[in-house]
């Protein structure tokens, strides 16, 4: 039991005993005297007051956990998209060129709606590459996405592959950054940022096309939040 519980019960309880003793005190005589009657209609005044106070903290703590459970109901039943590594892949392009994939998933458990995303594909030497913020004006689509479904997205933005090839002794890294803008069952705020980042060294060659598998992705240690 929660301290305001406890707290009420025991006012309830002093209330019920000071009633109690004070009928108790009241002399018993064949005629009862005006001052007997005033005794048991104060300590009944004292009894309906305390009383009273009593219940307004029984409901004011209803209110309290009928709120927290409402909100514990929203955090475990909303819908959560999370944003997985796809790889990078051929896209039949002149000259020819890679896309940056990604996979949306509804890990929650209600359906995700209204869901929007924005994905971009971006070629850097910098290591500590910091994406930019992603306004949801620049997101397109209005999807749903159901409880454990997923969808798969490309990049906006191509990158040819006579690029990819680094300078001696310099590393180049693709970015797959963007974001993810979502009903979440209970309010329009959900969001997921994400940034994936690929070294272009570990790409596969066949032929005239070159890809990156999504297990080579690492979540970057910016861009990647969730709200």
């Amino acid at each position: 039991m929660r301290i305001p519980e406890v707290l009420v019960g025991s006012l309830i309880t002093i209330a019920i005993l000071a009633v109690g003793i004070g009928i108790g005190h009241v002399p018993i005589a064949p005629q009862h005297s005006d001052g007997a009657i005033e005794t048991y209609t104060l300590w009944l005044t004292l009894f309906t007051a305390v009383l009273g106070v009593a219940t307004i903290g029984l409901w004011v703590t209803a209110a309290r956990d009928s709120a927290r459970q409402s909100r514990e109901t929203e955090i475990t039943q909303r819908a959560y998209l999370s944003v997985e590594p796809a790889g990078i892949n051929p896209f039949k392009k002149t000259p020819p060129s890679v896309i940056g994939h990604i996979i949306v998933r509804n890990v929650g458990h209600l359906p995700a709606r209204k869901v929007s995303i924005f994905v971009q594909l971006s070629l850097s030497e910098d290591r500590h590459f910091v994406p930019p913020v992603v306004e949801r004006s620049q997101a397109e689509g209005s999807r749903a996405i159901h409880s454990t479904a997923q969808v798969r997205q490309g990049s906006e933005t191509t990158e040819p592959i006579s690029n990819l090839k680094a300078r001696p002794r310099v590393r180049r890294y693709l970015y797959v950054w963007g974001a993810v803008f979502y009903h979440d069952g209970f309010t329009d705020g959900g969001t997921t940022t994400f940034c994936h980042r690929y070294n272009t060294a570990s790409r596969s060659t066949s032929g005239a096309t070159v890809s990156i598998a999504p297990e080579k992705a690492r979540y970057h240690e910016d861009g990647n939040d969730a709200t």
